[in-house]
């Protein structure tokens, strides 16, 4: 393999003419610089330069290997670059998915560390559902998502995040159960419900069998399941999270009517813990890595 330093002599050679030139531009002898000639010429299998007057020129082959090993050299240099650039002013867009949870918004404080250190990484927030996360994390389309911690998968590296959403029932705030302080399982079993598309292992047990529910409609998320009770279509099973910035009242109210939306947590106070995932097979790049270290450090600090 010809060797990177013998390509350099080479073209510093070109460029100044002479081999005296090149030996002090190198702070070396002329004898060493005819040697490097003489080795590259060995390893190439070709005559590089030739005599002409008292000197020496290079010849066609010499001119072609001038040429190419200028873009070589470049190229080189330029990978080198990127490297020291990744490393310490890594790049990139990363891009979250997952449910939405108070879980995901932890991750707010984490980007913000990670941006003022590293301005020239970005991100992308994507609410979808475990199914759709799942599928972008293994098509390489998402490099992180939040998911419920209960669904385990051998194929992800996680980590868990802070904070528990509680699920809870919406309803109109003129309702006869938005004075509770919970909600049973038999105050819904008659009761117009809207459910989640995506739920969670332990809300599923606290509604044990659905079909002994009337369920009248599912919403994908908090946004339109509010919409939907304050149509007055039902009442829905909601994470508190979800719903926080529609609801005019959380927890316990009066139900001496008037008009917003009420949250009432369940009685078992189920709740949701979710994590970050990342696939074990992807490769996350430096920025990836950075941000993987910052939220590391940033939860273990809350634990």
């Amino acid at each position: 393999m010809v060797r990177l330093e013998l390509l350099e002599t080479l073209v510093l050679y070109s460029r100044l003419g002479t081999m005296d030139a090149v030996a002090r531009q190198c702070g070396c002898t002329t004898a060493a610089v005819v040697k490097r000639i003489q080795l590259l010429e060995e390893e190439v299998g070709y005559r590089l330069t030739q005599r002409a007057g008292r000197g020496s020129e290079l010849t066609p082959a010499g001119w072609h290997l001038v040429e190419r090993s200028t873009q070589i050299l470049g190229l080189v240099d330029k990978t080198v670059s990127e490297i020291r650039d990744s490393v310490d002013d890594p790049r990139g867009r990363i891009v979250i998915v997952g449910r939405e949870s108070s879980a995901l918004e932890s991750l707010a404080s984490v980007m913000g560390q990670v941006r003022q250190r590293y301005p020239g990484i970005s991100f992308e927030l994507r609410a979808c559902g475990r199914e759709q996360a799942a599928r972008m994390l293994a098509e390489g389309s998402a490099s992180f998502a939040v998911l419920d911690a209960s669904w385990e998968c051998d194929a992800w590296e996680t980590l868990s995040l802070p904070g528990e959403d509680r699920w809870g029932l919406l309803t109109r705030s003129g309702s006869d159960l938005a004075g509770r302080e919970s909600v049973r399982r038999a105050d819904i079993t008659k009761r117009a419900l809207l459910l989640p598309h995506e739920g969670s292992r332990e809300l599923g047990y606290w509604l044990d069998k659905e079909n002994q529910l009337d369920v009248v409609g599912r919403y994908g998320s908090g946004r339109v399941a509010c919409r939907l009770v304050e149509a007055g279509v039902g009442e829905a099973i909601v994470l508190e999270n979800a719903v926080a910035g529609n609801t005019r009242m959380i927890g316990a109210a009066n139900s001496g009517g008037g008009s917003g939306l009420v949250f009432v947590p369940l009685d078992w106070l189920v709740g949701l813990r979710c994590v970050l995932a990342w696939s074990k097979q992807a490769r996350l790049g430096r920025a990836g890595e950075v941000f993987v270290e910052t939220a590391r450090a940033t939860f273990c600090m809350v634990d």
